[in-house]
């Protein structure tokens, strides 16, 4: 092996290892200050760290290859009729680039902070009102007389009984709380029985989101649902009307407690919050929520 190709050996190893490193050291940096929540969902933190430390190892061996390099020492693999082979032309641009294109982004990840993500994804994404209910469950004209009032109240299926058997639970709140746990779990039962719900409190903590499907007065409060990481995260959240409504500003964060009722926003009927307290409040620690896996089990 000549002496420019083996520069050439050493360098990509060294530099493969210390983006690996990087990587492997940017999961740890998140972790330590406790932003790795800000990008993934907490059951996926493990393979996480995990995958970082192989990240690890694997740097390690790249540099343990460099120093071999370094040494003299050719691959166990290549015979003879490599060990004098020229490196085919412009593979250092490709290199270089191939390196570029996780070294910048990297580099970038160190010297931006840690932010969640708000309004402008929101509105990309698509503000969902329904809370993941396709529709509303409604009882049949025909259908017998119900054995109780809540019968009446939550008529379900074998897809919706879980959140009719919920549905009872939160109509015998004096407050009904939207909050984590069970954020979309509680939206989604308000959702698919909302005349039930309609006139009964309930109060919500979120970020304050804004578009043209939204009335004068109103404005969403409304938090990203994650199932594995910030990539996947989806915007849920209600309508809340206020005579305030102008002076909170999109992304800030409130507690609004109300009445529901109904509204229709771009055609379609939703919940209304008709707020009659509202509180600014710091972000919550863990921005996002996340689905009751152990919901209807």
């Amino acid at each position: 092996m000549t002496q420019r190709t083996n520069r050439k050996l050493i360098a990509r190893h060294l530099a493969r290892a210390v983006v690996l490193a990087g990587i492997g050291l940017y999961v740890a940096r998140l972790s330590a200050i406790g932003s790795l929540g800000l990008y993934i969902s907490p059951r996926m933190a493990i393979y996480t760290k995990l995958a970082a430390a192989a990240l690890y190892l694997i740097a390690a061996a790249l540099v343990y290859q460099a120093l071999k390099a370094w040494d003299g020492q050719r691959d166990s693999g290549c015979g003879e009729a490599c060990s004098h082979a020229p490196a085919p032309a412009g593979s250092s641009l490709r290199q270089l680039r191939a390196v570029a294109l996780f070294a910048l982004p990297l580099a970038l990840f160190f010297l931006t902070p840690n932010t969640t993500i708000g309004s402008a994804m929101a509105a990309q994404k698509g503000m969902n009102l329904s809370g993941g209910a396709a529709k509303p469950v409604k009882q049949a004209a025909s259908a017998p007389p119900a054995a109780d009032e809540l019968d009446q109240l939550f008529p379900h299926d074998s897809l919706t009984k879980p959140y009719a058997e919920f549905g009872r639970l939160l109509y015998a709140e004096p407050v009904i709380e939207i909050a984590a746990p069970r954020f979309l779990e509680t939206l989604t039962t308000l959702s698919f029985f909302p005349d039930s719900f309609v006139g009964r409190r309930a109060s919500i903590s979120g970020f304050v989101y804004r578009d043209d499907t939204i009335g004068d007065g109103q404005f969403v409060l409304g938090r990203f649902a994650v199932q594995c990481c910030a990539a996947d995260a989806i915007p849920y959240g209600i309508v809340v009307e206020s005579p305030d409504a102008a002076k909170y500003a999109s992304d800030e964060w409130m507690t609004v407690t109300g009445t529901l009722a109904k509204t229709t926003v771009d055609g379609d009927e939703v919940l209304l919050l008709k707020a009659d307290a509202a509180t600014k409040i710091e972000p919550a620690a863990d921005p996002y929520v996340y689905p009751d896996m152990s919901f209807g089990a």
